[in-house]
């Protein structure tokens, strides 16, 4: 997320087991993004060429999972993960 003030980045929201904004995460990429808030929480839905619609928290990033899996997944009770990664650079 970027900051339009200051430009600078915020927070990365990072579904991947590579290193967060690392390159080495192959082959998917976002289609699609819907914003919105519920009781004054900001979320993300994100839909990907994996096949798959997130749903992001942004106050709670760890609140954040798969909302819909791909037809191929495997699902089993509390697969997935997400952690928040800040950027503290400061001019």
């Amino acid at each position: 997320m970027w900051n339009l003030e200051t430009d600078q980045r915020q927070m990365v929201l990072w579904a991947s087991n590579a290193p967060p904004l690392s390159r080495t995460q192959a082959g998917h990429t976002v289609c699609a993004m819907y914003t919105g808030c519920i009781d004054c929480s900001g979320f993300l839905l994100a839909g990907g060429t994996d096949m798959r619609l997130r749903f992001w928290d942004f106050d709670r990033p760890t609140a954040s999972y798969v909302a819909l899996p791909a037809a191929n997944d495997v699902l089993t009770p509390n697969s997935l993960a997400y952690e928040l990664v800040t950027d503290s650079l400061q001019n």
